[in-house]
Formats: C-alpha cells, sequence, structure tokens
C-alpha cells in the first residue's frame, strides 16, 4: 500500500483512538468524529488528483491492500469497501453484485454491507 494512504489511515485511526479512549463531552466527540472523517476524505480526494486511490489506475494488488473483497473466484468484480464511497467518482461505471452495470451519480448505490462490503465494486483484470 502507498505510503501515503497508511499515513492517511494512520492519522484517521490515531483520532477515532482518541474519541475512544478520553472522557471528552459527547456533543465534542460527536464534532470531533464528524470532523475527522471530513479532514480525512478531503485530504484524499486532494490526494486522488495525484493517483493515490484513482479507479481507472487501481490494479488487483491495490484494491486488494484498501480492503475491496472479490465477489466471487472466478469473478473479476472487486467490491468496493464501505470507508471507500464517498471516494468514488460521480460518473464511474459501477458493477452490483448481480452483473447491472450502472453509472454512479452520487446517491445511486445502496450502502449496505456484507462482509465490510458493498453490493457494487469495479472489474479487475488479474
Amino acid at each position: 500500500m502507498e505510503k501515503a494512504l497508511v499515513n492517511h489511515f494512520t492519522w484517521l485511526v490515531n483520532r477515532l483512538s482518541q474519541l475512544n479512549t478520553y472522557n471528552w463531552d459527547e456533543k465534542f466527540k460527536e464534532r470531533e468524529l464528524k470532523d475527522a472523517f471530513d479532514t480525512f476524505y478531503n485530504s484524499l480526494q486532494k490526494e486522488s488528483n495525484n493517483h493515490l486511490v484513482d479507479l481507472s489506475r487501481m490494479t488487483v494488488e491495490m484494491a486488494q491492500e484498501m480492503g475491496f473483497r472479490k465477489w466471487y473466484d472466478n469473478s473479476d468484480l472487486y467490491l468496493f469497501p464501505l470507508w471507500f464511497m464517498p471516494l468514488i467518482p460521480i460518473g464511474t461505471e459501477v458493477t452490483s453484485i448481480f452483473g447491472n452495470k450502472i453509472i454512479y451519480n452520487g446517491t445511486n448505490l445502496d450502502n449496505d454491507i456484507r462482509f465490510g462490503c458493498t453490493a457494487y465494486g469495479i472489474e479487475l483484470k488479474e
């Protein structure tokens, strides 16, 4: 996994650990939680311009390192982990576990998960 992505995850986990560890007021924790995720995603989206999480450059290895999961053994469909959903660019063609292809418009994907991944993903050749 690219060092910059590891740094982003490490930063987020450290922020979340603070919220879990310290006896802070619940309203403060709620604000900090929202701020942590907003900062994380805003930073990743800026880094996306540098191809950090660019789907057009995604390899099977990169996808696996980020928690994408193969739908089944003989499939080329790699499902999005829930954390990745805010990073899917609008206009991206995605595939459902039923084989339906749709163009992501920012709201037309279900965020229900099984085993950490959604029912949508991208097709990657090994």
